[in-house]
């Protein structure tokens, strides 16, 4: 494992820390503002536009067939999901404001360019999936540091760990453990996966965690909202991953097509100066 990688490697790895913290602090704050049913809203609407880009940027083919129906049914199940959540009374999604629709934009920004910068940079840039977990939360530690002198947070981890109580302070380091293997996993799939198909996986992850919730904390149960999850589900599994484009021939492959009957000409040659060889009398 690499401990100090080049120069180039730490300049990409740095704003996939910038991106990677951006995405995850707007999402803390779309939520805490509009609700996790907005959020699921938006979230499931996110495989369609990273396919989009993932043909654009990423070199994939665009979605067809029983692909682009599965991306439809997770967008279509995840909203009827939420808004039948919302008129049931579990959690009621907040009123439209100015700073619900800015952190909305700035989330969605923040994780298509996740998804799809991140896999650029996992493509180019050949690591290991443990050494890219190091690069990429090693290197936001000074973007957190820089972060904590700004008013941007109301108290500091000092401030935490002085007043929290022996029970908080394990669940803050279980959590970190368990950020830290999710990230390990992540990186790792992401060389293994496409854009797309790593966003629909972890859309496949949430509506699965919503039906253990469903199964074993929600009070109250209804046949909609497991259909929905299920179907969100489902169309996640049938979901394939698109294949490369295969691109126009360029032209140093065929300049060597245009050479094959030289080269053929040549081994001609090469058999009859053999042959004459071994029978000199031909002459």
């Amino acid at each position: 494992m690499r401990l100090m990688p080049d120069s180039q490697t730490i300049k990409a790895y740095s704003r996939v820390s910038a991106v990677f913290l951006s995405t995850i602090y707007s999402n803390f704050k779309f939520i805490d503002i509009a609700g996790v049913n907005s959020f699921i809203i938006l979230r499931c609407t996110t495989p369609l536009i990273v396919s989009v880009l993932d043909w654009l940027f990423l070199n994939r083919e665009l979605p067809r067939g029983q692909s682009l129906i599965s991306l439809f049914g997770i967008a279509i199940a995840g909203t009827v999901y939420a808004n039948h959540k919302v008129s049931v009374g579990s959690q009621a999604i907040s009123t439209v404001s100015g700073s619900t629709l800015a952190w909305a934009v700035i989330w969605l920004l923040s994780f298509v360019l996740d998804m799809v910068y991140i896999k650029h940079v996992v493509d180019v840039y050949k690591c290991t999936g443990l050494e890219r977990t190091l690069y990429q939360n090693i290197l936001a530690i000074p973007i957190l540091f820089i972060l904590m002198q700004t008013p941007m947070e109301t108290s500091t981890a000092h401030d935490f760990f002085t007043q929290g109580t022996p029970k908080g302070n394990l669940a803050l380091l279980l959590s970190c453990l368990a950020g830290t293997s999710l990230s390990f996993s992540g990186m790792t799939l992401r060389s293994e996966l496409s854009a797309t198909a790593f966003t629909v996986l972890g859309i496949f992850c949430k509506m699965a965690s919503s039906l253990l919730n469903e199964l074993f904390v929600e009070k109250e149960r209804h046949w909609v909202t497991f259909g929905c999850i299920l179907l969100s589900i489902t169309c996640s599994a049938f979901y394939k991953q698109a294949p490369e484009r295969i691109d126009v021939i360029p032209f140093p492959s065929s300049y060597k097509t245009a050479q094959v009957p030289e080269s053929n000409e040549q081994e001609m040659c090469k058999v009859e100066n053999t042959t004459l060889q071994a029978n000199p009398d031909i002459v």
